[in-house]
């Protein structure tokens, strides 16, 4: 009977055991429930946060429009030429930008977590904002690719936001993009305090890159470089290899914290520095990879003649005077 037992004890661990393995290999599914899709997506945040992300690409839009019909000819003018005061004219923006993410340097956590984990997680902005999970539904692709949806909303005195914000995660459970749409109707007051209705449309995309081929060296076209005085000098920066994940690159130089530097300088799109001579002296133009820091050097040498001197220095006197009476 012991024996029966025993063997019995590890049928049942066996069970459990492949019951678990198999849990974790389908992880989630479209018959999960939005829960379990919350807590799968979750979890593919952590899992995000250890991996070489090296760049976030972010693209933002925003849209605002005002519904002037019910109110008086006079009143609709006067609070549309008071919102186009206060808000400008054009009230539909986009924005584009890309900057890197840092999941390792703990001097960027936020509460203890990498900000990958804070940025992107729809568990703390339910909590943090108050609001409602309503929904979320789940699509697989045949690459493993797994798209979420999930559908919140917040309700308030004179009107809603009714927010969609939908995650890709890869078969291995790494982020690949979050989109986060959200539309406000509400009402405000006009300026004879008649309630008028407007709309807010807001769409905040991030696609992630991870680094997969580190940057190994940076080079400079020129290692010494000599200006005149609001001369010109490009400047070509060499980044290897040259399917590096990650190229882009920034500068230092002595003095510019301050404004105060020999020279100026100007990265373009198209991997160049122009440099523009600012005072006389020489410096050290340093140029770092993001990934990796690796760096370049180039001696720039800044030439002023005697007469641009004197002007400059009428120059600094005008412009101490004027910044002496500026308020």
């Amino acid at each position: 009977m012991k024996k029966a037992n025993k063997i019995l004890s590890v049928f049942l661990v066996a069970i459990m055991m492949f019951s678990v393995c198999s849990m974790m290999a389908g992880a989630v599914s479209t018959s999960s429930t939005k829960e379990e899709m919350l807590s799968y997506y979750e979890s593919c945040l952590t899992t995000t946060a250890k991996k070489g992300l090296i760049k976030v690409d972010n693209t933002w839009k925003f849209k605002i429009a005002a519904d002037y019909s019910g109110l008086s000819a006079s009143d609709a003018k006067k609070t549309k030429e008071f919102n186009e005061e206060l808000f400008g004219t054009d009230w539909n923006v986009e924005e584009t930008t890309s900057y890197l993410y840092g999941t390792s340097d703990k001097s960027e956590y936020v509460d203890g977590q990498p900000d990958t984990v804070w940025m992107f997680s729809v568990k703390r902005r339910i909590k943090e904002f108050g609001f409602t999970f309503k929904s979320a539904s789940l699509k697989k692709a045949d690459n493993g690719d797994i798209t979420i949806t999930f559908k919140l909303a917040d309700t308030w005195e004179d009107g809603k936001n009714d927010i969609t914000i939908t995650t890709k995660t890869s078969k291995g459970g790494l982020l690949k993009s979050f989109v986060m749409k959200q539309e406000s109707n509400y009402k405000d007051k006009s300026q004879a305090g008649v309630k008028y209705p407007i709309t807010e449309s807001a769409s905040d995309a991030y696609t992630i890159t991870y680094k997969k081929v580190n940057v190994e060296s940076v080079s400079l076209s020129e290692s010494a470089v000599t200006l005149g005085y609001g001369e010109t000098y490009d400047i070509s920066v060499t980044v290897k290899p040259s399917n590096a994940t990650y190229k882009d690159f920034y500068c230092y130089i002595p003095g510019e914290e301050t404004e105060d530097a020999v020279a100026s300088y100007v990265i373009n799109d198209n991997g160049t520095i122009t440099l523009t001579g600012v005072k006389g002296g020489t410096a050290i133009l340093e140029v770092y990879s993001f990934d990796g820091a690796k760096v370049a050097e180039c001696e720039v040498t800044v030439n002023i003649s005697f007469f641009q001197s004197i002007i400059n220095f009428f120059r600094s006197i005008i412009d101490f005077f004027a910044n002496l009476f500026t308020f």
